[in-house]
């Protein structure tokens, strides 16, 4: 039987990817405007890669009750179902109940970092969700479980020691479930992912940082499956509503 070589497969997958997200790019004088580059390049990486249900935008979460989260800079949510996305100011409004993922993108990995994303996650987090039963030809289905939102934080380049990041990661995850992240790519060094069970992290090198997080991200929506049917009903609460007679 023919067989392929995995290895040798992934590293040019790996060297395709890094030149998809650009990580060669020039070096913009404004810090804004490189921060603002970078977190393009993500959303065009993982549009490029992940399959059409999905869709991935900037914006903020807000739910049922009127609460928003932090400014996000991705989120990976629902395009098959998600009939209530709004914008205003040019900034995406997106429905708790269809969010994916999100991921705080930095230049470089480091505690400041972490605990910026590790923040703004429990931003998301904490934000109500609703779920609803859905009508079909035989009946209905029970409203879908809550799902656990994956969070995690995106950088190019690493402020320590590539023999020490494993430890600082370690160190600087919350334990609070709310704030915890799930996965840090950082491209010159690796991709760690965080077990929410036993609390063990696995993690590979930077030879294959983006394949790993991008077969690990289909790996946890797999998990996922399909998001929760949003309650409209919720939503339209806050519209004053007028009844005749």
């Amino acid at each position: 039987m023919p067989s392929v070589d995995l290895g040798k497969l992934y590293d040019g997958m790996q060297q395709e990817m890094e030149a998809g997200l650009k990580t060669g790019a020039s070096v913009l004088m404004h810090p804004g405007m490189k921060g603002d580059d970078t977190e393009d390049n993500w959303r065009e990486w993982l549009m490029a890669y992940l399959p059409n249900r999905y869709a991935v935008a900037k914006g903020v979460v807000i739910d049922a009750d009127g609460n928003e989260s932090e400014q996000i800079d991705v989120i990976i949510y629902d395009r098959q179902y998600s009939y209530l996305v709004l914008k205003h100011n040019e900034t995406f409004l997106i429905p708790a109940e269809s969010v994916y993922a999100v991921f705080e993108v930095k230049q470089s990995l480091n505690k400041g970092y972490m605990e910026y994303a590790q923040h703004k996650t429990e931003s998301v987090r904490k934000l109500k969700r609703t779920s609803v039963a859905i009508k079909h030809a035989g009946g209905k289905y029970d409203p879908k479980p809550l799902h656990k939102i994956v969070a995690g934080l995106l950088t190019t380049t690493s402020d320590w020691a590539e023999s020490s990041t494993i430890d600082n990661i370690a160190n600087n995850l919350s334990e609070n479930e709310l704030k915890r992240l799930d996965m840090i790519c950082c491209v010159a060094a690796g991709t760690f992912v965080c077990d929410r069970g036993d609390k063990t992290i696995s993690y590979c090198d930077k030879s294959k940082s983006l394949v790993y997080f991008l077969l690990k991200v289909l790996g946890k929506l797999q998990e996922i499956g399909t998001v929760p049917a949003i309650d409209y009903n919720a939503y339209a609460q806050k519209i004053e509503v007028h009844q005749h007679p």
